[in-house]
């Protein structure tokens, strides 16, 4: 019976996000424009690429992967996020949605875009020293996506973040391979998308749990709307850096 309620409200969830998203052309607040993400392409796919601040490639950084939110693209997501992961020494990627729509990309085949993921996330550990601790995260409808790829592929992402989404409920053996991912959701209450996530992550992080699924953290930001700011991003970077010494400590 949980499990149906959950996907009722996730279905609101969804029918709700779908109609305010079409307000945006961009869901994200580009705050550094001076960092210009590298596009590489990759038998037949292509991503985008941010190195850390004085790049060496002898030394070991760590990794975060991230998929923007419906109508966004994976470019922009970027040049969000860079300025912080570029200073903490942080190598990040960012994907475009699998399908083009008219002003940006969406992600609508949860198997075909882990796929994806996960070659260029093999390619990045073949070509750079990449640590243990790897990060994966999204916002909103890319954050559904990472959720799903995080589960499916265990043992390769020990974080994920869900900025704004999160909440689509996945196969239910599937949870079991997050019990050892440091898990965070940020979101806000700034409007109706927002303050309609609350109950599907209470619904989230109740299902979790019930999978003995408990390294979980959630911060809602008064006043956020349906959107990524500067602080959520400063919020993210410092969480994975902090968390991963956590994680260091329990191996």
């Amino acid at each position: 019976m949980k499990v149906f309620q959950y996907i009722m409200v996730s279905s609101v969830l969804t029918l709700l996000c779908g109609n305010i998203h079409q307000a945006f052309d961009s869901n994200v607040t580009l705050y550094d424009k001076k960092i210009s993400p590298t596009k590489v392409k990759l038998l037949g796919e292509s991503f985008y690429l941010v190195l850390p601040d004085n790049f060496d490639i002898t030394k070991t950084y760590k990794l975060a992967i991230g998929l923007h939110g419906y109508k966004g693209n994976g470019s922009d997501f970027a040049v969000t996020f860079a300025s912080e992961t570029t200073s903490k020494q942080i190598i990040l990627v960012t994907l475009n949605g699998n399908s083009k729509i008219k002003k940006g990309y969406m992600w609508n085949d949860y198997e075909y875009n882990s796929e994806r993921v996960m070659l260029v996330y093999n390619y990045l550990k073949d070509i750079y020293n990449i640590a243990t601790e790897v990060l994966i995260f999204g916002f909103s409808q890319g954050a559904n996506q990472t959720l799903y790829t995080s589960a499916v592929y265990p043992g390769h992402f020990t974080h994920y973040a869900g900025l704004s989404g999160g909440y689509i409920p996945i196969q239910e053996d599937l949870y079991p391979n997050l019990r050892r991912v440091s898990i965070l959701f940020v979101y806000g209450d700034g409007d109706e998308v927002e303050q309609a996530l609350d109950e599907g992550m209470n619904e989230t992080i109740d299902i979790l749990n019930s999978y003995d699924i408990h390294d979980i953290e959630r911060i809602i930001i008064p006043g956020l709307k349906h959107k990524v700011i500067e602080k959520e991003v400063k919020i993210l970077v410092n969480w994975f850096i902090s968390s991963s010494s956590d994680s260091e400590n329990k191996e």
